[in-house]
């Protein structure tokens, strides 16, 4: 298969040599602003928008290598979900994750937190649109219980209050 742009083919020798191939190479590299031209239908654009709904990002909590199969094995083995996700590794310690039906996005998203050896596994929503470098990965949610409340300050602010010593609160559930 040959590749051409910018009147350089690759695959072919120019009076150049290696030059003319090292030129044709750096073409072959998507630029900023390159896709701003690109035409794509308003039907077409909303299947890729439903293709991508149920989209994460994530990263192990590690600055060590690992096997991103392991990984993958690991995660498919303790969410259990209905369907295999699509998992794929963007780069060293960054991966993207395709689910095909809400609730197992939603088990993902909303009940971890997730280990991998012991680990904490970083989820974040994805839009598909942002390089997925760019996806903040800093918070993990968890579900935290307090015992030992006296009975008179088991009331919401009380409850509140003692949650956000934790950390930011999505939500306080008071159970008697």
């Amino acid at each position: 298969m040959s590749l051409s742009r910018e009147g350089h083919s690759v695959g072919q020798k120019a009076d150049g040599g290696d030059e003319a191939l090292a030129m044709a190479m750096q073409n072959l590299e998507l630029r900023e602003g390159e896709l701003d031209d690109v035409f794509i239908g308003e039907s077409d654009l909303l299947d890729l928008k439903k293709q991508a709904r149920w989209l994460a990002v994530a990263r192990v909590n590690t600055s060590k290598p690992f096997s991103s199969a392991a990984l993958f094995d690991t995660l498919r083995y303790v969410w259990g979900l209905a369907h295999d996700p699509e998992l794929r590794e963007v780069d060293d310690n960054l991966f993207t994750f395709k689910f095909f039906c809400l609730g197992d996005w939603n088990k993902v998203m909303h009940q971890g937190p997730w280990l991998f050896r012991k680990l904490v596994v970083v989820i974040a929503e994805y839009d598909g649109l942002v390089k997925p470098a760019d996806v903040p990965l800093e918070k993990v949610e968890v579900w935290a219980q307090i015992h030992s409340i006296p009975e008179l300050y088991r009331v919401q602010p009380v409850v509140d209050q003692l949650a956000r010593r934790i950390g930011k609160v999505k939500s306080v559930e008071m159970n008697p």
